[in-house]
């Protein structure tokens, strides 16, 4: 009965075990031709002194002794030079790391920058959208402290008369906080107002204009706040 054999699979080979073992080769190399130089000098000394049996022995342990502290000093140094070859990689590696953080904080401060910058600069840098908000947020605030201020106007209002017809209207505004054109300093000054001016100024404050001075003017008191003002008799107009 025949038997199949199996192949073992190749091992990886790993370069730099190689070079390590190529190195320790060299070494141990370089170590015997120096045991070698120094039996051979020690030998041409046996034969020129002629030493005894003895004598050879101690010259052989002697030369024993210093391969021995060759081999340590050669393991220490090897020792030395992988150690300096680990420090020297870490330094590199905590150099490129440094580096790299550098760069990340460089870039974090830019984008930081233009993001302040873009919001002290708006609303050059928003979108439409955003720029319409902005304006009829703005729009609302305004219109709302023309609402607040007309409030104000028709409480100080309601306090005149006739007693005094030339003391000054607190005004009404519009929304966006105008007034208008026709606005009248006071009670005396609207009395003079022709038909034509009264009309466009019922219009200009979105009031039903009824063709007839005397009523616009009183429909105009009571909508400023002044009630205990009314339209004298015989005013011009009809």
């Amino acid at each position: 009965m025949s038997s199949t054999s199996v192949t073992p699979a190749p091992k990886t080979i790993d370069p730099r075990v190689i070079l390590q073992n190529l190195g320790a080769m060299r070494t141990t190399n370089r170590m015997f031709n120096s045991a070698l130089n120094d039996l051979q000098e020690c030998g041409q000394q046996v034969k020129e002194m002629c030493p005894t049996l003895e004598g050879a022995s101690e010259q052989i342990g002697e030369l024993s002794r210093k391969v021995d502290a060759q081999d340590a000093l050669t393991a220490e140094q090897m020792e030395g030079i992988r150690e300096k070859v680990k420090g020297d990689y870490k330094s590199d590696a905590l150099a490129r790391m440094t580096e790299h953080f550098q760069n990340l904080i460089k870039s974090e401060v830019k984008r930081q920058v233009k993001v302040q910058m873009d919001e002290q600069m708006y609303p050059k840098h928003l979108s439409r959208p955003l720029q319409d908000e902005i304006t009829e947020g703005r729009a609302q605030v305004t219109a709302m402290e023309a609402a607040l201020q007309n409030s104000k106007s028709r409480r100080k209002n309601a306090a005149l008369t006739w007693a005094n017809p030339t003391e000054p209207f607190a005004p009404i505004v519009f929304s966006n906080g105008e007034k208008s054109a026709l606005w009248p300093a006071d009670a005396n000054s609207l009395v003079q107002y022709t038909a034509e001016d009264m009309s466009k100024l019922m219009k200009d404050y979105e009031l039903h204009d009824y063709g007839n001075s005397a009523t616009n003017f009183n429909r105009f008191m009571a909508f400023i706040g002044a009630h205990q003002i009314d339209a004298p008799v015989g005013m011009r107009g009809v």
